[in-house]
């Protein structure tokens, strides 16, 4: 078998493989920052050019062998994602020569047109807030004594999907010198999805037109402030021991599904239904309407109505 198949399969195996593991979150590649290696194909057609015609085994297995080594250091660079890059970045490096926390700025800008965004959040110990609207469609200031944080974005049928998260790393912090302010565009539609561990969040969702909230965290904190929905907007709240205290405007028609084990309720103004449930007395009344489904362990749980 000529060496120049067994590069093109290696390279296609290792392309597919990749592509392969990040859509299953098995690993997080970092496209971007390899694309500054593209020379190194140039060097692997001049290996091929310069062995493929040879009928020696050892010029192929040469060949071969660089392109493994080739392959396996963009696979590691790809991986770790050292540097920054625009669509989709990761800083590394938690204090300045004051050893005082760093604060990094991600954002990605707003295409015009974007009618729908969806917002993917996952952290370990770290303080969120969201508050005020800017015109880039998203925008996070993140202060570190701990970890790092990457952004990346990928546009799906006319959807912008955006990607936050922090890699965790092995030195100890506090939540209070993890601190991440979010900023979004207030124009699309938003689904937002957060998983955090230890934390706290508190976001202010008033400005923003939401159709989906699902949020899960184990020792967390979450304070979010829900605006007068379009239509419908439905919340999925999965939790172990946590203190949730949600806001939703009198206006709105709610419902309420729990199976919360031995979580602590408080839902004012809300009626308990025949199923279970509970509703507030406009809930049918109207088509403006927040549903949510909370499942929790030892959590305390609060509705208010504004």
């Amino acid at each position: 078998m000529k060496s120049e198949k067994v590069i093109w399969g290696l390279l296609l195996v290792f392309v597919g493989g990749v592509i392969l593991f990040d859509n299953l979150g098995v690993i997080d590649f970092y496209w971007s920052f390899v694309w500054r290696f593209w020379p190194v194909l140039l060097i692997l057609s001049g290996v091929n050019m310069l062995f493929s015609k040879s009928d020696s085994k050892i010029g192929g297995i040469i060949a071969i062998g660089i392109t493994c080594a080739v392959l396996i250091f963009i696979g590691y660079q790809g991986i770790s994602g050292r540097g920054s890059f625009s669509s989709g970045w990761l800083e590394e490096g938690n204090r300045d020569s004051a050893n005082r926390p760093l604060t990094t700025i991600l954002s990605e800008p707003f295409v015009a047109g974007t009618r729908k965004a969806e917002l993917s959040i996952k952290a370990g110990a770290s303080s969120f807030n969201l508050e005020e609207s800017t015109s880039n469609l998203f925008e996070a200031s993140a202060t570190r004594s701990a970890g790092r944080y990457s952004l990346k974005k990928v546009s799906r049928d006319s959807v912008e999907i955006l990607d936050f998260r922090m890699i965790e790393s092995s030195a100890e912090s506090s939540i209070r010198e993890n601190e991440v302010n979010f900023k979004m565009n207030s124009a699309p539609l938003w689904d937002i999805k957060i998983q955090m561990g230890a934390g706290e969040l508190d976001f202010d969702l008033r400005p923003y037109n939401v159709e989906k909230v699902f949020l899960e965290g184990g020792a967390a904190s979450f304070k979010l402030k829900m605006g007068m929905p379009e239509t419908a907007t439905t919340m999925t709240i999965k939790t172990g021991v946590s203190d949730i205290e949600l806001f939703v405007p009198r206006g709105a028609g709610c419902q309420i599904k729990t199976d919360s084990g031995l979580s602590s309720e408080d839902f004012d103004g809300f009626t308990r239904q025949p199923d279970g449930s509970y509703a507030t007395s406009n809930f049918n009344s109207t088509t403006k309407r927040i549903i949510i489904a909370m499942k929790g362990g030892l959590s305390n749980i609060e509705v208010k109505r504004y």
